[in-house]
């Protein structure tokens, strides 16, 4: 027998517009400066392409978007490190920092440094 809070369910997962670790948080404001960990992430796709969202340790109630300096470099360390090196990354912490730059145009953009404690 089909029940229809099956169906309901299933909907809800095949239409789902984010990712499971957003469930239940709010999206946040990264501060610039301030040193947190990303404790995981993944990517949405949007009108302009794929664009990242990760959440970290020091915020559990929040989820934050990348802009994309954040999706390029976090798509490269998922291109780049085997599944096991990113869940013992993420399991410690990606430690990251945001801060503004101003670029040769004088237009001011997010720069992303991870493991700035780190030299």
């Amino acid at each position: 027998m089909i029940r229809m809070e099956d169906i309901i369910n299933n909907v809800k997962a095949i239409t789902m517009q984010g990712l499971p670790f957003m469930d239940g948080r709010e999206k946040g404001e990264i501060k610039e400066d301030e040193i947190f960990n990303i404790i995981d992430f993944g990517f949405l796709k949007g009108e302009d392409g794929e664009f990242a969202v990760f959440i970290t340790r020091e915020n559990d109630d929040e989820f934050y978007f990348g802009g994309s300096i954040v999706t390029e470099n976090l798509k490269k360390i998922e291109d780049t490190l085997a599944d096991e090196q990113i869940e013992e990354l993420l399991k410690n912490g990606l430690e990251t920092v945001m801060t503004s730059k101003l670029s040769k145009n004088k237009r001011k953009y997010m720069c992303c440094t991870f493991f700035p404690s780190v030299k």
